[in-house]
């Protein structure tokens, strides 16, 4: 795998002070993170989204930790829907990596 390249976690959602143009700002520590628009009409999508982007950090590490479990027991590997659980894991870990 290669070296993370997204700011460490743990990420927070925050109501942004300038609601006019950003809803929720994402925070790590101090820094923000990224920002999520607020389009009135879809207000609750917009709060969804911001907690979904603040999750990141501990569901790539959630990802690659039952990969590497995965790899290591081979136990899941009986099944060929398991095979194809762990493919898209692998392909959503790799769209994290640089490149």
């Amino acid at each position: 795998m290669a070296k993370e390249q997204h700011t460490q976690g743990p990420w927070r959602k925050s109501e942004s002070p300038h609601r006019i143009e950003w809803a929720h700002w994402i925070m790590a520590g101090d820094a923000m993170v990224a920002a999520v628009t607020e389009v009135p009409k879809f207000s609750e999508m917009s709060d969804a989204n911001a907690r979904l982007i603040s999750a990141a950090p501990q569901l790539l590490a959630a990802c690659i930790e039952a990969d590497r479990l995965y790899t290591q027991s081979g136990l899941l590997a009986q099944t060929d829907e398991c095979g194809k659980w762990i493919s898209k894991l692998r392909q959503a870990i790799g769209r994290t990596e640089k490149g």
